[in-house]
């Protein structure tokens, strides 16, 4: 695959890890797409700006380590192995932060075009992440206390 496509792949990777929304939206071709299991369907354009926005809120310290990286140069796809490294401090859906820190791992299917990323397809276990947040049964019992105090705090 020719370096100027992967070039956009790796500067929305390294858009991500600064926390960047604006370089992590100019890697993407006119009309590119994102997928992720928290959505319902594909965003594009600044709805993906929103997300990484809201990810530096929920994890202000995340980073995205590329654990292992494929080129299929027949289709201009990229298949990354990552693992998203972050401290939860900020609302997620409701929920105020646990505090917990995770290293969630995923994949990412990536196509590419002369015109920047056409998709990303991100891939990974919610129920993992959720465990990891410490909000499943009966790790949650634990968290009730920081989950309350986080909760007024949020409405003060």
């Amino acid at each position: 695959m020719p370096d100027d496509k992967t070039a956009f792949h790796d500067r929305y990777i390294e858009g991500w890890n600064d926390h960047d929304p604006e370089t992590v939206m100019a890697q993407f071709a006119d009309g590119g797409t994102y997928v992720d299991p928290l959505f319902d369907g594909p965003i594009s354009g600044e709805e993906i700006g929103e997300f990484v926005r809201l990810t530096a809120d929920r994890f202000p310290d995340f980073r995205f380590e590329q654990r292992r990286l494929l080129d299929v140069e027949s289709d201009d796809v990229r298949i990354e192995e990552w693992t998203m490294h972050g401290t939860h401090e900020g609302m997620r859906e409701g929920l105020p932060p646990t505090g917990n820190t995770i290293a969630l791992e995923g994949v990412s299917v990536v196509e590419l075009s002369a015109e920047g990323i056409e998709s990303i397809r991100g891939y990974y276990d919610q129920q993992e992440l959720t465990a990891q947040l410490g909000l499943t049964f009966p790790e949650v019992i634990g968290e009730i206390p920081s989950l309350i105090s986080g909760a007024v705090r949020e409405t003060l």
